[in-house]
Order: structure tokens, then sequence, then C-alpha cells
């Protein structure tokens, strides 16, 4: 996940991690990966990193992943206060990325934590761990493919993303049992409906939402026309929310 609440989505600001297990340097044969946790939760970081990679190679997107990925009990998100509220607040959150760091944070699989963590209503464990942490890794695969360009992409969008691309590497099994919980989900009704307030509302629909709307415009062609910029707002939209200056 990155901030909707912020204007331009730069960067999560996490709470400093906490480490667990030794870190695998280079790892999943990449120079710039490092992965902090078990052996278990290393072997699955890779095999969700090379699932991503693939997908996006498959859109013509070479990456060469730089990230550090970091397993911990409980995953913590701080968004400072905003011009409106003057509020802010710390969110547990299933996983993180904070683009300025390269740094993904994840909740372990196993956490003593896990009762509280039921993205869609499934109860937290290896198969939605995993898939989440694809959603992540997503995030930092747009950001090598943007580079510079990446905070110019507004929050929702970057989520649009992430999620559509979760859902279509999650398990049919995973995804059908996802899509059950939501049958009367459909497609946005345009990309102006792709913002901070329908993805505040409730980003569970949002993301199943995200994949239907994706689905429905193209699939993989959809998300490179958005990262070309090739996609618009929509007209009588209100505010653009797609692109940034």
């Amino acid at each position: 996940m990155i901030p909707f609440r912020t204007a331009v989505a730069v960067a999560v600001l996490a709470l400093p991690a906490v480490v667990t297990g030794s870190p695998a340097v280079a790892a999943c044969g990449f120079d710039g990966v490092v992965i902090f946790g078990s052996d278990d939760e290393q072997e699955m970081a890779c095999g969700a990193l090379t699932g991503v990679l693939a997908y996006f190679n498959g859109l013509g997107f070479a990456i060469d992943p730089t990230v550090d990925i970091h397993f911990k009990d409980r995953v913590f998100c701080d968004f400072r206060a905003d011009e409106l509220s003057g509020e802010s607040c710390t969110v547990q959150v299933s996983g993180l990325y904070d683009s300025k760091r390269r740094l993904v944070e994840m909740t372990s699989p196993d956490s003593a934590f896990r009762d509280g963590r039921q993205p869609w209503g499934v109860e937290w464990g290896p198969e939605i761990a995993y898939s989440i942490l694809q959603h992540e890794l997503s995030h930092m695969a747009v950001g090598e493919i943007l580079g510079e360009r990446f905070q110019n992409l507004s929050a929702p969008w970057h989520e649009f993303i992430a999620y559509s691309v979760q859902f279509d590497l999650m398990s049919p099994a995973l995804r059908s049992r996802v899509m059950d919980a939501y049958p009367d989900a459909t497609p946005f009704a345009g990309n102006g409906n792709i913002n901070p307030v329908i993805h505040a509302i409730d980003p569970d629909a949002f993301g199943v939402r995200s994949y239907l709307h994706a689905a429905a415009h193209g699939g993989g062609q959809f998300i490179v026309d958005i990262l070309s910029q090739a996609v618009s707002q929509g007209a009588g939209s209100g505010a653009d929310y797609l692109w940034t200056e």
C-alpha cells in the first residue's frame, strides 16, 4: 500500500523496522535485493518477486530490482498530519512499500498478531501474505519503471495498478474466494472514480473493482497505457487524480 492521503505518492513514512532472521544479500539472483526473514520467508519473497518481475516483463518492462524486504510481526504506516485536519495517525497494515528507501515491510505469514489481519475477510496465512507481498512488490516495479515520474502518479492510481497485478497473479482458488465475497462488484463507472475518496471508503472493494476495471479495459495493456501516460482521467471527472505535476 501507498498512503492515499498524501498529494504525491513518493514514499510511505514507516516506523523503524524490527528485523527478524538473518539477511540474504544479493537474494533471488539479484545484486540489489536483500531479504530479512526466516529461510521460509526468504523463499517466499523470491517466489513473489519472480512472479512480479515475470508479469511486468510480459508487458515489455525488464526490471533489475533494487529492494530490501523486511518481514516483521507487525507493520505500521505513519500518516503525517495533513493541512486540513492537522492530525496524524499510525495504522497497522499488512505491508507497505517505501519508495524513498526502496523498502518493503511485510507482516510475517506466521505473525503472532495475524488475527488482526483479514484482507477481503481471508484469515492471515502464507497464501494471502504471499499475495499481499506481490502487491507491494508491484509498487516497487512501478517505481523502477517510472523513476522520477513515480511521484507524479497519484496514490489511488498506484494502488489501482498494484491491485490489478496482485489479482492477476493470485492463485485461482484464492481469487475465486475473494471474488465470491463481492458478487455485486463492478468495474468503476469511469476513470474519474479511481480517486482518494473511493479508495478510502473501502480499500478492499477498491482492490476488487480495480481488477475488474483493468480487465474490462484491456488488462495488462491498460497498465502499460497508464504507465506511458496514454490513459486520461476522463471528461467531467472533476479533479485530476491521475497525474500531478
